[in-house]
């Protein structure tokens, strides 16, 4: 019988092929730590680490700009790989208990479930495609303008001559392709695994006030029954949340802020490109950062939409023609209803669309001040 985890069936795949999921068997978590070892310690900490030593030796404003942009979302990058690691063993617990929450049951259950697998399936593809097409733009352009020997696709230093060679310069720029699509990879599987599980939390609510909205009003025994297992169903979504929010709420808020500062430089230096190469680069950087920030938003956001509805669905059930005991109940729930369910990242802040116009109006203020610096 397929389980609701089995919708990230895809991500765990990735996750166990990068070397990133624990298992107990002891043979397979070697070479786990082994593609764990060449994936996130050769190809993204070493090229992270290149990359901040190379924001000491550029002269040019612009390329001053580039190498914070590129180290902090790879630093980012990395330190979500590395969470992921070290909380296997939660992550599991926590995919075991969304397992146990029905979903696609019962009324509505064909539009609940061709909706949120829809959602779970576009919204990671729109994800991937802009990395990828970042990717492409930073690593071919130097390619394609015939600089391959003579400028570095990412910007990295390396402790050794390597212009005008073109083998050693094939051979970087084979390095470089590689940990490009690591960091990828690794981005968007973690990022959309997060969205993807908040998604499927929404999709079971949605799925729950469809079967408040059909309780059996002709058999008060049968009533109880249902209501009791629903209540208990709504509670189990309730610790999910919580326990969501404990897992990857300090994720969440490094995401948020990091995004906001390097939009806000993606901003600035694209008023200074001078190159079509470079303004592709920060307009591609800029889509793509507002866009991993909204897909989180609006997970969040959908989530709530879905807990707040709930109330809706309570009392759209044919609750007047049930016994005054069973009404009782309907009406104790109903103030439980009114304090609707919302992701919470960082001190205060809440997972909401309107979370996302607030970091994008934020990224506007640094831009608007530093085009206040004197040149």
């Amino acid at each position: 019988m397929q389980q609701t985890s089995d919708l990230l069936g895809v991500h765990m795949s990735v996750f166990k092929f990068l070397g990133m999921w624990r298992t107990e068997d002891k043979r397979r978590d070697l070479w786990s730590y082994v593609r764990a070892f060449f994936f996130i310690v050769c190809l993204a900490s070493l090229t992270t680490v290149s990359m901040f030593a190379a924001s000491f030796h550029h002269t040019e404003l612009t390329d001053i700009i580039i190498s914070p942009l590129y180290t902090g979302n790879a630093v980012l990058t990395v330190t979500k790989a590395l969470n992921f690691c070290l909380k296997t063993k939660k992550i599991e617990d926590f995919l075991s208990q969304v397992d146990k929450i029905p979903f696609f049951t019962e009324a509505g259950e064909k539009d609940t479930k061709v909706s949120t697998v829809r959602k779970i399936q576009l919204l990671p593809k729109i994800l991937g495609f802009s990395f990828t097409f970042l990717v492409f733009i930073v690593l071919l352009t130097p390619v394609i303008l015939g600089k391959m020997t003579t400028s570095r696709t990412l910007p990295t230093w390396y402790p050794f001559e390597w212009e005008g060679k073109l083998g050693l310069c094939f051979v970087l720029f084979t390095y470089e392709l590689c940990a490009g699509f690591t960091f990828v990879i690794l981005d968007v599987v973690v990022d959309t695994f997060m969205a993807c599980l908040l998604l499927i939390i929404g999709g079971q609510l949605e799925s729950l006030g469809y079967r408040f909205k059909n309780l059996p009003a002709d058999n008060a025994i049968m009533w109880r029954i249902k209501f009791k297992e629903y209540v208990k169903d709504y509670n189990s979504i309730y610790k999910l949340s919580r326990e969501f929010e404990n897992l990857f709420s300090g994720m969440i808020f490094i995401q948020a802020l990091f995004s906001c500062l390097l939009i806000c430089l993606s901003a600035f230096a694209l008023g200074l490109a001078t190159d079509t190469g470079t303004f592709m680069r920060f307009v591609a950087f800029i889509f793509t950062m507002l866009y991993e920030v909204f897909l989180m938003c609006y997970a969040g956001d959908y989530l709530t939409e879905k807990s707040e509805k709930l109330l809706f669905d309570l009392y759209s059930s044919s609750w007047p023609d049930v016994p005054q005991d069973c009404r009782k109940m309907v009406l104790i729930l109903s103030l439980k209803f009114g304090d609707p369910i919302v992701i919470k990242f960082g001190f205060i802040q809440h997972l909401l669309l309107q979370t996302f116009t607030k970091i994008v109006d934020a990224a506007y203020k640094l831009y608007a001040l530093l085009q206040q610096v004197p040149e």
